[in-house]
């Protein structure tokens, strides 16, 4: 009979043994590691986007004998809204913005916020003051929005304290969420009366065109504190900034404001008691290509004169800002000042 060879496997050593368990716990530590990176590529994809939810009220009074040109700023911050794909936009303008639509809007746009989303609330229009009727406030005046009537018509019944918008805000957003109040109107300066008790728990900034002592002003197309506030957002953005606080905005807003418009309004911020202005990013960072309304409009300005575009000095302030920039008067604000009757401002 032929002998039959049948291979020998080699003696398990220790040494084998030990080599393999290696080789096996690699293995399970590659796997983990994969897992894990998985998990963190998952992670980033459906990491939390705060939603945006705007309102914008814009009037620009045409049916009175105080007409302003803020329905231009309120298409301009609609623009900012699409250009960041802000989840919801909503905009009253003219004989759309009566009392009741306004604090009715609020409570549609307001409902829909989540905790870490933005409630930003823009209105552009004629602001003004009435006497204080709760005891609230140490000067014994309530700032207010001027709105209008179905009409068109302005008056002061139709108006909206600070305190009944603080109110309406105030119990229609989620606490969580975070509020942004752009008033680009005169008086302005605690128009969000951020200080009333209703605010408590809430995160909210407001940034105002001026003090509620002092008129906004108006270019004749647009105000100058909204135009001043994209510039800004331009200039962040053309720095590469994709991320900065709202107290980054509002300094980089006064640099335009200073160097383009020298106007003598004092844009103002203020923040619910306890908070910063840093705590809170501002969420409207549209594309880098990005262009400001108002620096677009003065380049067409000057492309039909052959003229170069002068925006500000770069003189340490001497040269005098565009003459294409003019501050229109606030014919309410000059009424009441001057306790005369304005014919379109009913009692």
């Amino acid at each position: 009979m032929g002998n039959s060879c049948t291979a020998q496997a080699p003696p398990i050593t220790e040494e084998v043994v030990v080599m393999r368990e290696i080789a096996t716990s690699e293995s399970e530590l590659s796997h983990k590691k994969a897992t894990l990176d998985n998990v963190m590529a998952d992670s980033a994809v459906v990491e939390f986007q705060p939603a945006v939810h705007m309102l914008v009220c814009a009037l620009d009074y045409k049916k009175t004998a105080c007409p302003l040109t803020c329905t231009m700023d309120g298409n301009n911050m609609l623009d900012l809204a699409r250009h960041c794909n802000a989840k919801t936009t909503k905009a009253l303008y003219d004989e759309e913005a009566t009392r009741p639509n306004v604090v009715k809007s609020i409570k549609e746009v307001g409902s829909k916020c989540k905790p870490g989303d933005y409630f930003i609330f823009f209105y552009a229009g004629h602001g003004s003051s009435l006497k204080d009727n709760d005891g609230d406030e140490e000067d014994g005046i309530d700032e207010c929005f001027c709105l209008v009537d179905k009409h068109g018509q302005t008056s002061k019944k139709d108006w909206l304290r600070d305190d009944d918008f603080a109110k309406a805000v105030s119990s229609s957003v989620s606490r969580g969420t975070n509020i942004v109040v752009i008033s680009d109107c005169c008086h302005s300066g605690t128009v969000a009366d951020l200080g009333r008790p209703e605010w408590r728990g809430h995160r909210a900034i407001s940034i105002s065109g001026c003090t509620d002592k002092q008129t906004s002003g108006d270019t004749g197309s647009g105000g100058i504190f909204t135009h001043a506030l994209l510039l800004a957002i331009q200039k962040l953005n053309k720095k590469g900034l994709r991320k900065y606080s709202l107290q980054d905005l509002y300094v980089t807003t006064l640099a335009k404001d200073d160097k383009i418009f020298r106007s003598p309004q004092d844009i103002t911020l203020h923040t619910v008691p306890g908070f910063s202005s840093d705590g809170m990013e501002w969420p409207l960072v549209p594309p880098e290509s990005y262009k400001a309304p108002y620096r677009t409009t003065l380049q067409q300005f000057a492309d039909a004169l052959h003229m170069p575009v002068l925006l500000g000095s770069k003189d340490n302030g001497t040269a005098a800002a565009p003459e294409v920039v003019q501050q229109k008067s606030c014919f309410v604000c000059a009424h009441l000042l001057r306790g005369r009757p304005d014919p379109s401002l009913k009692n």
